[in-house]
């Protein structure tokens, strides 16, 4: 029987091919991991492997590291952003990086990561709104979230934009809070500290000043 091990997919044999992402797999060698368990007793030999696995496995996920927006200066994340445009809808869309804040192995929150957005009519470019996206994978039952607080108690309603399944069962709920750009200018030195309420959740997170600013540069850009 092959040893078991956690990742964002699931749990599964760690002998196996792991599809992680579209375009990243990583395949671990069963012999050459009995090799290197061979000169130790069976228990040494099963920690080794397993621990061998995870270190294979989280430098392939990236769950064990810190997440790069916080390592990069504003400037970095400015040119990381993207623009959308479509002629149909009428919208232009600036989006921030990818903000991952939290994936932790065998909690109820597997994973929890933010991104800003900003969204604009082609007609009129300058009446803008503000979107903090929030987005969780969990494994134990819907968060059903609703409101987003500050650290001055500041409330914000969160509003649904879907809630899913995916293929390996885990509940996925992506929230969009409107926020203003005067509120947001003003974090730009502090960074803002959350934390989004739901039904049978709580969870705090930190946005990151280099974020915030990195992103309004890229809408002042854009328009």
């Amino acid at each position: 029987m092959f040893p078991l091990w956690p990742f964002r997919g699931g749990i599964v044999p760690i002998m196996m091919t792991l599809n992680l992402q579209p375009r990243n797999s990583i395949t671990v060698d069963w012999t050459g991991l009995r090799k290197f368990g061979s000169n130790m007793k069976p228990v040494e030999g099963c920690v080794a492997i397993l621990a061998f696995s995870t270190v294979a496995l989280l430098g392939t996920t990236g769950c064990a590291n810190t997440p790069s927006v916080q390592n990069e200066s504003a400037a970095q994340v400015t040119n990381q952003s993207s623009v959308e445009r479509d002629a149909f809808k009428r919208q232009e869309r600036v989006f921030s990086p990818d903000y991952p804040i939290r994936t932790v192995f065998g909690d109820h929150t597997l994973m929890f990561d933010c991104q800003l957005a900003a969204v604009s009519s082609l007609d009129t470019p300058n009446d803008i709104t503000y979107i903090l996206i929030t987005n969780s994978k969990r494994m134990e039952g819907w968060a059903f979230w609703n409101t987003l607080y500050d650290a001055n108690g500041l409330q914000f309603s969160a509003n649904r934009v879907s809630a899913d399944v995916d293929q390996l069962h885990y509940l996925v709920e992506t929230m969009n809070v409107i926020l203003t750009r005067e509120y947001l200018q003003k974090l730009v030195t502090t960074g803002g500290t959350f934390r989004l309420d739901g039904e049978r959740d709580k969870f705090q997170f930190y946005l990151p000043p280099n974020l915030i600013s990195g992103f309004l540069s890229a809408v002042d850009r854009t328009h």
